[in-house]
């Protein structure tokens, strides 16, 4: 009995200790310091670098970003940190490291949108690796275990990471990863341009040239008033919107490749992806209207071309980033609990970068690929995707517009309907300058 009783009291003391840690303010357990290191053509990345009032080895994980690492200066901190999904990291005593990618915010050189790999003597995989070797050695306490991770854009940056081949690097997350801007993520599907999305981000993140570091960039994200359905039906042209979005060198190019060609494909991340060293987390949303396709997509290029690698795969009924924020629910529906930010967190994204970053927990943390159902609105965890027992399931457009999976009969038939870009389908009940994210 005093065994039991000194056992429950000190797990008490220990959850007491630990909500205690989790309530101090960040600036009473991290140190802030900024640095502009060099990369291997002298041009200087902004990198903010928070690391634990302690004299204990930790992992180091990276957050490339082209959104800007603010708020800058020392003593500063992220808020963030103060609760939510970045709290995780520092109750674990993480070094956290934020950098501005090339050319935005307080980093120098030129930017360039989704930069391939080989795209001159530097692209994001020689910037991560110069990155990686300059923090290993110059961040005390370090354990010499680096990771990435990295939502929506920053994704695309994640992986970058993960295919630099610093020896240090051991894991990465892209989440909702920018894979394929022609195919399916953000500015086109399939090669038909995605307006709503294309317009005002490509407008938004159109980095002028000559540019000089800077904690904020000049505000140049294209309105769509009065609402996008008046907006896109009186500028129906892409001649017309080039225009508008002038001078935007990207947007300009994306014009001009119209087909599937080299341009394009030089900018396809799933082509990168062989003989990829560290472990990979990819995690992507059902709902998302933004980067659904490359969550998908680029697992499907990882278990192909690197088989070796140990890939996981976690896929949540969530809109654009909600396992890093959501409660849950999507407009009118309730997934419950287990699609909570908090649940993600606990039993996948912690557990995999704790396992391959400090050598903690279960030899084999995750599933190859958890997805989540909202039929019954729980996980089911798979040794492969697709699973062994899926099957492919057609179906055929028949008679009075119905849907079938019986093949047809008839030796021949028709099905039409009438199409008018000046007076297109609504599929949103109500339109503003942004689109909602439950829609989906």
């Amino acid at each position: 009995m005093k065994l039991r009783l000194f056992s429950a009291l000190l797990l008490a003391g220990l959850l007491t200790a630990a909500a205690a840690f989790a309530r101090q303010p960040v600036d009473e357990l991290y140190d802030k310091a900024e640095y502009r290191i060099a990369m291997r053509d002298s041009v200087k990345l902004y990198t903010a670098v928070y690391t634990p009032k302690t004299d204990a080895k930790a992992p180091i994980l990276i957050f490339r970003t082209p959104y800007g690492c603010a708020p800058y200066g020392p003593g500063e901190f992220p808020r963030g940190f103060g609760s939510g999904y970045m709290r995780s990291y520092i109750d674990r005593g993480y070094i956290v490291v934020m950098q501005d990618v090339r050319g935005r915010f307080m980093s120098e050189g030129e930017f360039v949108h989704v930069r391939p790999a080989g795209y001159g003597e530097t692209d994001e995989t020689t910037d991560s690796y110069d990155t990686v070797e300059w923090l290993v050695k110059h961040v005390p306490h370090n354990n010499g275990r680096v990771g990435f991770a990295g939502s929506s854009y920053p994704g695309f940056y994640a992986m970058m990471g993960g295919l630099c081949t610093h020896p240090a690097v051991k894991a990465v997350s892209p989440q909702a990863p920018v894979t394929d801007w022609f195919m399916g993520d953000d500015v086109r599907h399939n090669g038909v341009l995605m307006l709503t999305d294309s317009y005002r981000f490509l407008s938004g993140m159109n980095t002028p040239p000559g540019h000089t570091p800077t904690e904020k960039m000049p505000p140049m994200s294209k309105r769509t008033r009065p609402d996008e359905w008046t907006f896109f039906r009186e500028h129906a042209t892409l001649a017309e919107l080039t225009e508008l979005q002038r001078p935007n060198p990207f947007w300009e190019e994306l014009a001009e490749h119209s087909s599937y060609d080299a341009w394009w494909q030089a900018r396809d991340l799933r082509r990168a992806c062989y003989n990829v060293q560290p472990a990979v987390l990819v995690v992507g949303g059902t709902f998302d209207a933004e980067d659904c396709f490359g969550a998908w997509n680029l697992y499907r290029a990882m278990v192909r071309q690197s088989p070796a690698t140990p890939c996981h795969l976690v896929v949540g009924p969530w809109a654009h980033g909600a396992w890093r924020n959501g409660s849950g629910k999507l407009g009118a529906f309730d997934f419950g609990r287990e699609a909570a930010w908090e649940y993600y967190m606990e039993h996948f994204e912690l557990p995999f970068f704790d396992h391959y970053l400090k050598g903690e927990g279960a030899a084999d943390p995750l599933p190859a690929a958890a997805v989540f159902s909202s039929g019954d609105n729980r996980w089911h965890a798979f040794d492969r995707w697709t699973p062994r027992e899926a099957r492919k399931l057609t179906f055929y457009l028949s008679d009075g517009g119905r849907l079938e999976t019986r093949r047809p009969t008839a030796k021949s038939s028709a099905s039409a309907y009438t199409s008018d870009p000046a007076d297109p389908v609504p599929y949103i009940e109500s339109f503003g300058e942004r689109r909602p994210k439950e829609y989906m």
